[in-house]
This record gives C-alpha cells, sequence and structure tokens, in this order.
C-alpha cells in the first residue's frame, strides 16, 4: 500500500519507518524475499557444516568402542583411549572453530545482503 506525502512523493505505509528507509521504494514483500533468500542460503551452509560436524564425532566415538573392544590388555585400551582422546579434541577444536567461523560468514553475508538492498532501494538525491 502507497500513500502520497506532504511533498507528493509515494511512499510505502505498510513498512515501519526503519525499515521503510532501508527499503526505499522497494516493495516489502520483493525486500524480505531478496533478504531471506541469503539468509536461507547462510543457513543451509551453516546447517551442512553442523551435520558433518556431528558425523565426524559419531564416527570417531564408533570407532573408539570398536578399538577398545579389540584391546587384551589395560594398558593397550588406555593408549587406545588416551590416542582418541588426544585426536578428538583436536577434532573438535576444529569444529567448533568451523561452526564459528561459517557463523561469522552468515552474519556478514545477512549484513551484506541487506546493505546492497538498501545500496539498490533507495532513492539517491539526484534521483529526483
Amino acid at each position: 500500500m502507497t500513500n502520497q506525502s506532504t511533498n507528493g512523493e509515494q511512499r510505502n505505509v505498510w513498512a515501519p519507518s526503519a525499515f521503510n528507509a532501508l527499503i526505499g521504494d522497494m516493495p516489502p514483500a520483493a525486500a524480505m524475499t531478496a533478504m531471506n533468500g541469503e539468509l536461507y542460503k547462510g543457513i543451509a551452509a551453516f546447517n551442512n557444516h553442523w551435520v558433518a560436524f556431528v558425523n565426524r564425532c559419531l564416527k570417531d566415538n564408533l570407532e573408539l568402542s570398536q578399538r577398545c573392544a579389540a584391546c587384551s590388555t589395560v594398558e593397550e585400551m588406555r593408549r587406545v583411549y588416551g590416542d582418541w582422546y588426544q585426536n578428538s579434541s583436536e577434532r573438535y577444536l576444529d569444529g567448533v572453530v568451523e561452526m564459528a567461523n561459517s557463523s561469522k560468514s552468515l552474519v556478514r553475508d545477512t549484513v551484506t545482503a541487506i546493505q546492497s538492498l538498501a545500496a539498490k532501494s533507495v532513492p539517491t538525491a539526484d534521483a529526483h
């Protein structure tokens, strides 16, 4: 829905003023669709990283139980578990760093999309 302002310009009356300032003359549905599309891509990428991380953890844990079951002495079990603990700690830390980087990328890409949307939709002073 549009409305004429006091100076004769069309403005979007459905959008809150801050959102209206961001999207300019772009219809709110189109603006939100564009932004949500970028956000969805980031969430999908984050979910892929998360699923891969969980699968690696489950695989490591399953392999540990199989390796422990194959041990014949307590010393061998201690060594197997110690090796697993050291290696999995490093892999879990790498996974957490990867998740943090993926989260930062999601935020950065979403903000960039919003800024790009604002740059495309807000009319400049010399456009009138």
